[in-house]
């Protein structure tokens, strides 16, 4: 019981991954929870009476489904879209922001080539 959501805690650390070497550390513990999982069942089979077989079937339907979504959840993350996303986010901000820096810098210095004198003095506020 306590394997699957041991894979799902991974889920989050695995989409926000960038290191291919990292991401295949998370999937070796995801299929190591996944085999804990598969060895319990199997036990259950052995253990249970034959009764029980349909509510085992069932176990192993669901099991079976939880398996395809994760599989899907890695190739997915294994795409990195997210990662890539904002690293071209932050990357093209950083080009922006930057740009930005300039044109200020730039208006700054032409404004202080030009003297400007107040319209009032201090001496029309009395």
């Amino acid at each position: 019981m306590a394997a699957l959501p041991q894979i799902q805690v991974l889920h989050a650390p695995h989409i926000a991954e960038a290191d291919d070497a990292k991401m295949t550390r998370l999937e070796e513990q995801m299929a190591a929870s996944a085999a804990e999982a598969r060895a319990a069942v199997q036990q259950l089979r052995t253990t249970l009476p034959a009764a029980s077989a349909p509510h085992l079937a069932a176990a192993v339907a669901a099991l079976d489904r939880f398996d395809t979504i994760n599989r899907e959840l890695v190739t997915l993350s294994r795409r990195n879209s997210n990662v890539q996303s904002l690293a071209l986010t932050l990357g093209r901000k950083r080009t922006l922001v930057a740009e930005c820096e300039n044109q200020l810098r730039a208006l700054h210095a032409a404004l202080a080539k030009h003297e400007f004198s107040g319209t009032r003095s201090a001496r029309d506020d009395s």
